[in-house]
């Protein structure tokens, strides 16, 4: 049968509990030691040294971890392209996913020389023949980001592919950046 002890409960000595500890709902924070651990349950955070987690652990100090940690590495491949004539010039680009990726997202920009028609960039993973993004651009320096993207994921050593097509056929000043995620 649960107990209740009102407001405030001393104990002296150890405290031995066979099954689990309700220590609140909704927004009752928990701190231990004065800020050696906190729980922010108004947004779900704990803190390590900190009673104001900015993100869901925070630790204030340093870390260690005995055996293995893993984390999302966030790639960003920038692809410059000062001078680009499509009449003449390769106009689709590939490489084989170095790491398993998904694909976030796709900047584009247009600089100052460069045609007033479309520019069109798209990804396709072409090991699965799968479309991911494409984007398109107009007039001159202007840009343009995507982050909706469709078949995501490319495996190691999948082709990806990047086409770039422009109306009329002539391009200057292109610089594109695709954003990727490491899947561990």
């Amino acid at each position: 049968m649960p107990s209740e002890y009102g407001a405030n409960a001393i104990i002296t000595g150890s405290l031995n509990v066979d099954g689990d500890i309700d220590l609140g709902t909704g927004d009752d924070d928990i701190d231990l030691d004065n800020n050696t651990l906190f729980v922010d349950a108004d947004v779900n955070r704990v803190g390590i040294g900190t009673n104001s987690p900015s993100t869901n652990l925070h630790v204030s100090g340093s870390a260690q971890v005995d055996g293995n940690l893993s984390y999302e590495d966030f790639i960003l491949a920038e692809l410059s392209i000062p001078g680009v004539d499509l009449q003449t010039d390769t106009n689709a680009f590939r490489f084989n996913c170095p790491y398993n990726l998904n694909v976030e997202g796709l900047i584009l920009a247009l600089d100052q020389h460069t045609t007033s028609g479309n520019v069109t960039v798209t990804v396709t993973n072409s090991t699965d023949a799968n479309q991911m993004i494409s984007l398109s651009i107009t007039g001159t320096n202007q840009s343009a980001n995507t982050f909706t993207v469709s078949n995501a994921q490319c495996d190691l050593g999948d082709v990806i592919t990047v086409a770039i097509t422009a109306t009329p056929a002539n391009a200057q000043g292109l610089r594109m950046g695709l954003q990727v995620r490491r899947r561990l």
